[in-house]
This record gives structure tokens, C-alpha cells and sequence, in this order.
């Protein structure tokens, strides 16, 4: 790292500017416009790149609380004129517009984020004073000021905070504080989901989950060679084969991993092959595979004894999971796409099990995807509920009789989840809920023996969100 410290933060200040302010435009998915963007700054170190996008990215899970700060200028005083925000509300795509003000001036109001992410928090830990000199460089203001504004900006997080304990009706105030659209809290409540827990957990970068090939090693080998080769893991208590990156680090040019010895997976999503609880030698139909993480979840449980045909619209990510399924040696999986796999009539009824991730609202990976917390509609919401209605019944005719439908998503709005299959069940009596805790024995906050459909929340694990359910098919 640079010994020109004040020279290093403004550079990394201004490149996460720039990046907040291309994300809080952009049309395209955040990180297709991150690596684009990332891949142009070329005079940048890795390092340097790094903690770029994690600021970006602190500042971007928070937007929604910058907007309320940017709304109200009252609780500055002096600093609201001294540090003016026009010019970086009308880059950033702010409606509410103050004064002029250079281009870093979001992430300048927002670099305490920075402590929440790793390779950010190691550059500017212990460094107040010369993070506060780089910023009072871009905004033009004496350090004196920035370490004011900071104050003031923090007296002002902290009213919020002492409203939301002290008021009863603070679904307004605790939106604010958790960089949310009020109706998410009031969604949340009506399911019974902790609200400020799971907004407090939607505000801290994701870590890195891998998920260890059961079928060809072990959670202890895997360890072992991860730890040798200079990376920090630790497993996961009742969660068998998952492990997680204590430290951010890259682990897919590694031996383990081009010997197919593990797979990058979120540890929620795992959960979708975890409680279907696959038995050797069941035919799966994986619908909506995607890239194909849950498929070769499958072939890991079964130890490659079984028939798992991955179904996905986009060929291309089809392509993928077949270069995946080589690489961990698996040959019980083969693809078909939406279009052959709706014009082969003779493959309904014959699956054992039958897996639809639906495309949703990605709520629960919005840590991933901050713009999906100032983006989304409830209108966009129900629009996709009733798609997702549609796929589940569009796949439910592949199950066999006694077999298992599941219907997940990286959701964690009810409308999108607990409203989809309680509208299936009521819509096609051969179909009953199928509990799973007498399969999954895992050990999950809350899961009582009747409970068919689950939504893990990002604190549980410090994961995405997901929502699982199953269902068992008792007549034709």
C-alpha cells in the first residue's frame, strides 16, 4: 500500500464516487457495472479496486438513508450550507437537491461505512485524520469541518436511532435507519420476520459461503487445503459440508477448487437441496437451474447415484453447469432446455423431485444488489407472484405421485413467498404440505415438525434471504 496516505484515500474516495454515482444510474444489473467499471481504471491496484467497491457498495446498501439525510437539512445547521450537494445529487441521481458540491461528496458523507467491510476497514482504520484531510481535499472544505460535519452527520444517525427505540409508530423512522422502503418493514411484520434484525443484516456486506463436494471429499480436507494454501475458513455448526471465508479472499484459482473439491454457494441457498433431502438413485427435474448451483448440490448428496436433469430458458447458463458438472466429475446430470423440456409430454409424472427457483424481486440478496431497495414496487411485487404462480404450476406436472415439489426464492417478501404456494395449494388439491424437519435435522431458529415452508433470514447465518418450501404430490 502507498506510504502517501491523504494521496490514497482521495484517490479511493473519488473512484467510489464515481462508481455510486454509475450504479445509482444505471439501468443494468450493478455488477455487470461494477467489473466494467472497475476493469477501466486500470492504474489501480487490487487492493486498491477492493476497497473502492467495498465503500461504493457501504454507501449504495444505504442510500435510502443518505436520501432522508439529504432531505433534511435542519438537523446540520451551518455544515448543510458549508457542504453543498447539488452537483453530487444531480450525478448520484438524488432528488433532493441542496447546494454545489464535487462529485464525492455522498461517500464523503458516508465513509463511516467504511468499517463495515473488510479490505475498506484495513485501509482506513486508525486513519481519521488523514481520511478526513483527503475528504476536505475533494469538498473543499478545512479538516476542522469534515470532523464537524461527521459529528453533526452522527448526532443525526443517532436521533434516528433514539426515535425508533422511543416510538410507537416508527416504521417511518426505522426505514430510515435501515435504508429501506417502509412497506418492506410492514411486509416483514405481517409474516412475523424481525424487522430491524433482518434491515440490520441487509446493511453489512456479504462474506464469501462455499459448499465442500460431499461425493468426492471431505469438510476436514477441504480445510486443510484451503488453510495451507493461505486462506482463513471455518465450518459451520449443523450446517454439514458448508464453510465460510473468515477473510475475503479468492479461492477459485486454487487446486481444491479446479479438482471440483467445492463450490462458491451461499449458505441460504444450500438449504434447497438440504431439505428436499434427496435419497440415491432419484430422478430430479431442476427447474429454473440457472448456472446450476442446486443441481450440483444434488449430485453431492447423492453421491452421484442418481438422475438430475437441470432445466433452465437460458441456454448458455446451461453450457456452464455442464463445464461445472465435468469439473467436479459428477455424470448424473444432464440439461434440457424450457422449450424441449415443454414439448416432451412422456416426462411429466416421472420425477421423484422437482426443484422451482422462481425468478423473483432479489430482496434477500439486495446486499448484493443495494438498487433492488430503492427500485422495487409493491406493484413490480405482485406482478411477480403471479408469474411465480404460473412457473410452479407450469413444472408441478413433472412430480410423480408421492413425489416432492419445491418452490423457493431469494426473496424475502411474503407476497412472493407464503402467498405463491398457499394460492398453489388451494388450487390443486393433489398437492399437501410436506414438513421437513424430520429430513433436514438441521437445527434452525424457530422450526417446529409441522412447518413446510421456512424464510431464512440474513442474520440466522449472515447470509442472503431465502425462502424454502416442499410439498408432496398424493394423487395424479
Amino acid at each position: 500500500m502507498s506510504a502517501d496516505k491523504p494521496v490514497l484515500y482521495e484517490r479511493i474516495l473519488r473512484v467510489a464516487s464515481e462508481l455510486f454515482a454509475l450504479v445509482v444510474r444505471a439501468r443494468e444489473p450493478e455488477q455487470r457495472v461494477t467489473t466494467a467499471f472497475l476493469r477501466s481504471k486500470k492504474r489501480l491496484s487490487a487492493e486498491e479496486r477492493r476497497a473502492a467497491s467495498s465503500l461504493a457498495y457501504s454507501a449504495l446498501r444505504m442510500k435510502l438513508l443518505i436520501d432522508a439525510m439529504l432531505s433534511d437539512g435542519q438537523p446540520f445547521g451551518e455544515i448543510a450550507s458549508a457542504i453543498s450537494l447539488k452537483h453530487a445529487a444531480r450525478l448520484s441521481g438524488f432528488r433532493h437537491v441542496l447546494h454545489e458540491v464535487p462529485v464525492s461528496a455522498p461517500i464523503a458523507l458516508h465513509s463511516r461505512t467504511a468499517c463495515l467491510d473488510s479490505p475498506t476497514g484495513q485501509i482506513f482504520e486508525g486513519s481519521s485524520i488523514c481520511l478526513h484531510n483527503a475528504i476536505a481535499k475533494l469538498t473543499g472544505l478545512s479538516a476542522d469541518e469534515v470532523a464537524t460535519a461527521m459529528a453533526d452527520m452522527q448526532r443525526w444517525f443517532d436521533a434516528i436511532a433514539d426515535t425508533v427505540r422511543t416510538s410507537d409508530e416508527s416504521s417511518s423512522f426505522l426505514a430510515a435507519q435501515y435504508a429501506l422502503q417502509p412497506w418492506w418493514l410492514d411486509a416483514w411484520r405481517t409474516s412475523g420476520l424481525d424487522a430491524a434484525k433482518c434491515g440490520e443484516a441487509l446493511l453489512r456486506p456479504p462474506p464469501v459461503w462455499l459448499r465442500v463436494n460431499a461425493a468426492t471429499h471431505t469438510v476436514e480436507a477441504v480445510m486443510n487445503g484451503l488453510t495451507a494454501a493461505g486462506h482463513s475458513v471455518t465450518s459451520i455448526p449443523n450446517v454439514p459440508f458448508a464453510l465460510q471465508l473468515v477473510e475475503r479472499s479468492r479461492v477459485d484459482d486454487t487446486p481444491l477448487y479446479r479438482d471440483g473439491a467445492f463450490e462458491i454457494q451461499d449458505i441460504s441457498t444450500q438449504f434447497a437441496a438440504l431439505a428436499m433431502a434427496p435419497h440415491s438413485g432419484w430422478r430430479i427435474l431442476d427447474a429454473c437451474a440457472g448456472a446450476g448451483g442446486k443441481s450440483m448440490h444434488f449430485a453431492s448428496l447423492q453421491k452421484d447415484r442418481g438422475t438430475i436433469l437441470a432445466c433452465d430458458s437460458a441456454t448458455p447458463r446451461l453450457r456452464s453447469l455442464q463445464q461445472r458438472a465435468a469439473r467436479a466429475g459428477f455424470q448424473s446430470i444432464a440439461t434440457i432446455s424450457e422449450k424441449k423440456l415443454k414439448s416432451t409430454p412422456h416426462l411429466e409424472g416421472t420425477f421423484d423431485a422437482v426443484l422451482v427457483d422462481a425468478p423473483c424481486s432479489s430482496s434477500g440478496v439486495s446486499r448484493r444488489m443495494p438498487s433492488v431497495k430503492w427500485k422495487l414496487t409493491e406493484d413490480t411485487v405482485h406482478r411477480l407472484a403471479g408469474k411465480q404462480l404460473e412457473i410452479l404450476e407450469s413444472y408441478a406436472p413433472y412430480v410423480a405421485e408421492n413425489g416432492y415439489l419445491s418452490y423457493t426464492t431469494c426473496s424475502l417478501l411474503p407476497m412472493e413467498n407464503e402467498a405463491v404456494v398457499s394460492a398453489f395449494l388451494e388450487r390443486h388439491p393433489e398437492f399437501i404440505p410436506a414438513p421437513f424437519l424430520s429430513d433436514l435435522h438441521l437445527s434452525l431458529p424457530d422450526l417446529t415438525e409441522d412447518m413446510w415452508h421456512y424464510t431464512i433470514t440474513p442474520d440466522v447465518f449472515d447470509s442472503d434471504g431465502f425462502f424454502l418450501s416442499r410439498m408432496k404430490r398424493i394423487s395424479k
